[in-house]
């Protein structure tokens, strides 16, 4: 007795990589809408003037790395107590 297998190949669906795209941007500025609203809670407490936070998300073609930087922004006073706080007096 003999066995017949038979193989089918299965072709897939060509990616989209304009729709992938978007959905990595999405995920990174969720990222970064996340950073910010940690560091919100770092200031809540402060007295006088307070920065504000500004994200920036970048994705490079080849080699695909992906990027996101979130860091104060507003008066020049706010953003240099927060660079004399964060990184020490």
């Amino acid at each position: 007795m003999s066995t017949i297998f038979l193989v089918k190949g299965i072709k897939p669906a060509k990616l989209r990589v304009d729709a992938i795209r978007q959905e990595v941007l999405n995920e990174l500025r969720k990222e970064g809408t996340t950073q910010k609203r940690e560091l919100r809670k770092t200031i809540k407490t402060w007295k006088g003037e307070k920065p504000k936070f500004e994200s920036l998300v970048g994705l490079e073609r080849p080699p695909g790395s992906a990027s996101v930087m979130t860091g104060p922004t507003g008066s020049d006073k706010a953003v240099n107590k927060w660079v004399w706080l964060n990184g020490g007096t």
